[in-house]
């Protein structure tokens, strides 16, 4: 019997193997899964852990608790997504990714290594001996922003105390801090002070002499006309 020979298309095996190669899960690529405590950890330790640990806590944040990356910091960022490597901050700011964020700082950058390490163990699920019952569930934050809006009461001065014909209620507010702090409101600026500072917050340059001599021309009426330069530069 006369056996058939099949060329064989090398670029087709080629293809399937990569394309097996790749459909492959991480922990069988990487061997065995990664270890926090023998891999993750120092490197905490050896490069976040002084300026992210329980002394400082630079943006809030620590990278000794989990409940803490998962949490975020003050960026209102999360850390680490588990699972999710590439929606964790944490490997964003790591991989330098985001412009003058880069950490940790002043070229004490981890190696591709490290970092690749990191995301490997966030997409294994950042197991974490000792701290995997701190789940999203049992989170909460102190951030200003994931606070529920209220109407804080306004002060009251205390006896003994002047109101300074406060013009606003958040006048009153300012003043508890200055008092506490013995501390006074300064003068209350003229209306060509005032103007100057209208001009360069919101055209960048100083007003005019025209703008100037209509503020000047009549003391009494300076409140009038500084209302109108307001109007106008807000309109320009």
């Amino acid at each position: 019997m006369n056996v058939r020979k099949v060329p064989i298309d090398h670029e087709f095996v080629r293809q399937i193997t990569l394309l097996i190669w790749w459909s492959l899960p991480v922990a069988t690529l990487h061997g065995a899964p990664v270890d926090f405590q023998s891999q993750i950890q120092p490197i905490f330790a050896a490069h976040c852990i002084s300026c992210h640990g329980p002394d400082e806590q630079n943006s809030s944040l620590r990278l000794d608790d989990r409940s803490s990356l998962l949490r975020g910091g003050d960026l209102g960022e999360i850390a680490i997504a588990p699972h999710k490597p590439e929606k964790s901050f944490l490997v964003r700011l790591l991989r330098g990714d985001i412009p003058d964020m880069r950490m940790p700082p002043d070229g004490d950058e981890l190696s591709r290594e490290q970092i690749e390490l990191i995301s490997r163990w966030i997409a294994e699920g950042a197991h974490w001996p000792g701290q995997m019952d701190k789940t999203a569930d049992t989170l909460s934050s102190d951030h200003w922003s994931l606070q529920p809006l209220t109407r804080p009461k306004i002060p009251e001065p205390t006896p003994g105390q002047q109101d300074h014909n406060l013009a606003n209620p958040i006048d009153a507010f300012v003043q508890r801090k200055l008092l506490q702090s013995d501390l006074a409101f300064s003068p209350p600026a003229d209306a060509i002070t005032l103007a100057r500072r209208l001009s360069l917050v919101l055209t960048g340059l100083p007003p005019n002499q025209q703008q100037i001599r209509a503020l000047s021309a009549d003391k009494s009426q300076a409140t009038i006309a500084y209302q109108r330069l307001v109007d106008q530069l807000l309109a320009s």
